[in-house]
């Protein structure tokens, strides 16, 4: 036989085998059916069957099975059950399980068809369970969750399939084409519904004594048997949860979806019902309703009006309608929005609105919650209104001003405002702390206050702090405290010291300086080097004159320094001025002392007994009288002189490269020197040079374009001049010129009485005439025979008086003089002080200068520049006016000084002060009133309502001027207004 014919010869016979084994499959026809009580299996049963130490596999009753044998001889068979679930494995069995042919044998004559009884305890104990039972628990937790072998109720849903084979009773069940017959059947079982929805009651309120309740029916498994139970509550209000009075409970079948109270309990007109419908089938509850909630009868329920309010302050008003207000209401007020934290309860009638005004219990910042209850008159049966109200006190509370370091201008008083409730009151705190932590407290009405700054007593120039707290009815500090602002007192004005300032004085002395309007009078102190202070004087103008002769303690040649103290009794303050400095040179010369002073050294000398040297030659130790000693020390001062010369060393006649001006050093510390360079006599424009050395050389000359003139200046360490030399001239060219121009000096413009006086020129001449005359065009004037470049006042006989201008020159033949100068004497400096050049707003004005007070002084107002229109002369022997301008626009003003012949000697220079209506001159309170007044009203989408500003000019939109009228009146309607939008 080929291999070919071999294998082919297999392969029939193992083709015979299988056609015999299917044939014997067919022997035992085999019929199952899943019954619908299946859907009704319970997860408990699962949990039995799986669990370690069960008795068995218990999967009862679940499946119809008969068995009919189709041979002719008897079968003696058991049975394989098979149970698959989709979702964990459709391909392997959850659960294969066979029975065992000792428990139940199963005998099937032939011909015959028996029914097998699933429900057999011996059907389900005592057989091969292959399926692992830990497995099965694994599948069935990783397929429906974490333990759900212990979950009381149906199988999952799922598509469950039941599958049966039929072996001979000693099969061994390895192939499963030994089975004798096999079947199955699936099902699909779904969950239960878990919507109960009611039909009625529709409406929230009910009027039949005896109403329907009625609910769709629950879609439950088939074969599942299920009832309803309808159970009724009485409940306090709508949403109320606490289902404790129960009034009705009764039990129908799962067919009923609709049922008439027959409760023994009548309902109550106004009681609020909760109905609950509930499903149960064998298991236990499977789901219920939401609880429907109606009212018995018609009343309508009180409906509030404000229900969300967001007030600034405290009182509340609390408003709600109803259809008949004659009634009883109660309001309730709680924490939380469904009213277990009741902090206020209170009932009142006839009305439809409640006040709260008690700020005991209720905070700032926090919202309430509210409702309104009518109650009914016959049962106290209350009905709720059919919303809940809210609201917050924000309380708008927070300073406005002063603020951020304000600097108070009003030098009496000081208003605090602050944004809150003009009805409330307030507890008003000032503090030098930022903290708060120590206070003077004012109890306040209102948004608004003044006080006193004297009452106040704060110190000045440093910054205060102040807030405001509000009070409640028993007084005690209520809500928030905003941050403190800050404020400083105004520093009141110092003096300011004009004159002496930084100079070298003589014998007499007017020291000046500002006068101020809160100061009552004032004190001059002069301190020597050591800042002690050596003489004091008090006066109620703005200057002092003094003799410094007069003055034991002022040495000759030594600085000082000195200051004015001005003083308020009324305020109790005092300020002291900055320092002005001077150095202390009397007019003298050498031998040629004061005669008072003398007088009072002599009389001294007389009390020694003429040994007033000798005696303080003894006491140089300890205990040296000092009053003696300085009145020594005074006497050799005023026998001495100093005079101050600079000698020239090198003085060229033309400027070349090697042009070298010098002179000698001066024996002085700490001096410094200026050469003034310049092309005019006169030194307009000239070319300064500081120099520390007594030595200039030019370095270039071609920058030089025609004559120079020359001066020399010497200034000590407080860089006051000591001296100067004459004017010495330089010539551009080398070529020698026989008759040079006549150039004159000095003097011109105003000359002091005291100073030292004389006439000047270039170049030196030899017998010129100096021609002096009251004319411009010098007639009737007088001449001198002159020599020299110079001559004193003193060497020519000639009358000279205060006040009268005088016009010089000097001529010789030959020399070109072209130049005549002019020259008054004036007892001294006339300057203004104040107003200069100034634009005021109150017609209050002080006008004030510094002169010679042995002399008078004349004020002159006009209207133009010129003076023509006069508007007032005022003659005064001070050196100030206080003056009250009587119109509106631009004064000129200027100061003549009058000798006693009532002859004017010399005027200052024009100055102009002009008074202008401020249109934002408003009075300060008023002023803050509308800030305040305008910020309370904002809306809240303006931009400026979240901005710190300050009101400082009120005008109308065309520019025209608003009065005080204006916005008092604005400020008294201002119940009309509603909100500032813009």
């Amino acid at each position: 036989m080929s291999k070919k014919t071999r294998f082919i010869w297999i392969i029939n016979i193992i083709a015979m085998l299988l056609l015999c084994k299917l044939a014997i499959a067919d022997e035992i026809d085999v019929n199952v059916t899943i019954l619908h009580n299946a859907a009704t299996y319970q997860m408990s049963e699962l949990h039995e069957a799986v669990m370690d130490g069960s008795a068995g596999w218990v999967i009862q009753n679940i499946a119809s099975l008969t068995l009919t044998n189709t041979t002719n001889t008897t079968k003696h068979v058991k049975i394989r059950v098979k149970l698959y679930a989709d979702k964990i494995d459709p391909s392997k069995p959850l659960v294969d399980y066979t029975t065992n042919y000792s428990n139940i044998p199963i005998i099937v004559e032939p011909g015959q068809t028996i029914t097998i009884d699933t429900n057999n305890p011996d059907y389900v104990t005592g057989g091969t369970l292959r399926s692992d039972k830990s497995e099965i628990r694994n599948k069935v937790r990783n397929a429906f969750g974490d333990n759900p072998l212990n979950y009381s109720g149906w199988v999952p849903e799922d598509r469950y399939r039941y599958e049966i084979l039929v072996f001979d009773k000693d099969n061994n069940e390895v192939f499963e084409g030994d089975a004798l017959g096999r079947a199955s059947d699936s099902i699909f079982i779904p969950q239960h519904s878990k919507n109960i929805t009611v039909l009625q009651p529709i409406d929230d309120e009910v009027v039949a004594v005896r109403p329907k309740f009625s609910w769709e029916s629950l879609d439950v498994r088939v074969g599942a048997e299920i009832r309803y139970n309808v159970q009724l509550y009485e409940i306090d209000d709508f949403g109320d949860t606490n289902y404790q009075t129960k009034l009705w409970d009764v039990w129908v079948d799962g067919d009923t979806t609709e049922i008439e109270y027959s409760g023994s309990t009548d309902f109550k007109l106004g009681q609020v019902y909760a109905l609950f419908i509930n499903a149960s089938d064998k298991v236990g509850s499977l789901t219920f309703s939401s609880p429907k909630e109606f009212r018995y009868g018609f009343i309508e329920p009180p409906e509030i009006i404000n229900g969300d309010q967001t007030i600034d302050s405290m009182p509340i008003m609390l408003t709600w309608t109803a259809l008949d207000i004659n009634n009883l209401f109660r309001v309730i007020i709680s924490e939380d929005r469904e009213g277990n934290r009741v902090i206020l309860e209170d009932e009142i009638s006839n009305t439809s609105q409640y006040i709260l005004e008690d700020k005991e219990h209720i905070q700032p910042g926090k919202t309430y919650y509210w409702h309104v209850e009518l109650v009914v008159e016959d049962s106290g049966n209350t009905v709720k209104s059919g919303s809940r109200g809210s609201f917050i006190v924000e309380q708008k509370i927070d300073v406005i001003s002063p603020v951020q370091d304000e600097l108070i201008q009003d030098e009496e008083f000081i208003t605090f405002f602050w944004e809150g409730s003009p009805r409330s009151q307030y507890v008003l705190k000032i503090s030098y702390s930022k903290g708060m932590e120590q206070y003077k407290r004012y109890i306040v009405d209102g948004t608004t206050q003044t006080l006193s700054l004297k009452e106040l007593g704060l110190k000045r120039d440093m910054i205060h702090y102040w807030t405001i707290r509000e009070r409640d009815e028993f007084g005690n500090q209520w809500g928030k405290e905003p941050s403190p602002g800050s404020f400083i007192l105004p520093k009141l004005d110092a003096s300011a010291v004009f004159y002496p300032k930084n100079d070298i004085v003589y014998d007499d002395v007017t020291f000046s300086f500002s006068v101020l309007s809160w100061a009552d009078y004032y004190r001059i102190d002069i301190y020597d080097r050591d800042k002690t202070v050596v003489y004091s004087n008090e006066t109620d103008q703005g200057y002092l004159k003094l003799n410094l002769m007069e003055i034991i303690e002022l040495k000759r040649g030594e600085k000082y320094s000195w200051s004015v103290t001005a003083i308020s009794d009324e305020w109790n303050e005092s300020i002291v001025s900055d320092f002005g400095k001077f150095r202390f040179e009397p007019m003298y010369k050498t031998n040629s002392i004061d005669n008072e002073k003398l007088a009072g050294f002599e009389e001294l000398d007389k009390e020694k007994g003429g040994n007033l040297d000798k005696d303080l030659e003894k006491e140089k130790g300890a205990n040296i009288n000092k009053d003696v000693g300085n009145k020594k020390n005074n006497k050799e001062d005023l026998e001495k002189k100093t005079i101050y010369e600079i000698k020239l060393v090198d003085k060229p006649e033309f400027l070349t490269p090697a042009a070298v001006i010098s002179w000698e050093p001066m024996n002085e510390k700490n001096i410094t020197y200026e050469l003034h360079l310049s092309h005019d006599v006169g030194f307009k424009d000239a070319k300064i040079i500081d120099l520390v050395e007594p030595r200039y050389a030019f370095k270039r000359v071609d920058e030089f374009k025609s004559d120079l003139f020359y001066k020399i200046l010497v200034y000590d360490a407080d860089e006051r001049v000591m001296t100067q030399t004459k004017v010495y001239k330089i010539s551009i060219s080398d070529i020698d010129v026989l008759y040079e121009p006549i150039l004159l000096v000095v003097p011109k413009d105003r000359l002091t009485k005291n100073s030292k006086k004389k006439f000047s020129w270039i170049p030196e001449l030899k017998d010129a005439k100096l021609i002096i005359s009251t004319k411009k065009n010098l007639s009737n004037s007088e001449e001198f025979l002159v020599s020299g470049d110079s001559i004193d006042f003193d060497e020519i006989k000639y009358n000279f008086k205060l006040g009268v201008t005088y016009y010089w020159t000097v001529v010789k033949q030959n020399h070109n003089s072209n130049m005549i100068n002019s020259f008054t004497i004036v007892p001294g400096a006339l300057s203004l002080i104040q107003p200069l050049r100034k634009i005021i707003n109150n017609n209050k004005v002080i006008f004030q200068w510094v002169g010679d007070t042995n002399y008078s002084y004349k004020l002159i107002l006009s209207k133009d520049k010129l003076f023509k229109k006069g508007v007032d002369e005022i003659l005064t022997d001070e050196l100030e006016i206080r003056y009250e301008l009587k119109e509106l626009g631009k004064f000129y003003w200027k100061i003549q000084q009058i000798d006693s012949d009532n002859h004017l000697i010399q005027e200052t220079e024009v100055m102009w002060v002009e008074l202008k209506e401020d249109r934002a001159a408003i009075d300060f309170n008023l002023r803050k009133n509308l800030e305040y007044f305008i910020k309370q009203n904002l809306d809240n989408d303006n931009k400026i309502r979240v901005e710190d500003w300050k009101l400082i000019k009120v005008e109308s939109i065309n520019k025209t001027n608003v009065s005080e009228d204006d916005i008092n009146h604005l400020l008294d309607n201002k119940s009309d207004l509603i909100r500032i939008t813009q």
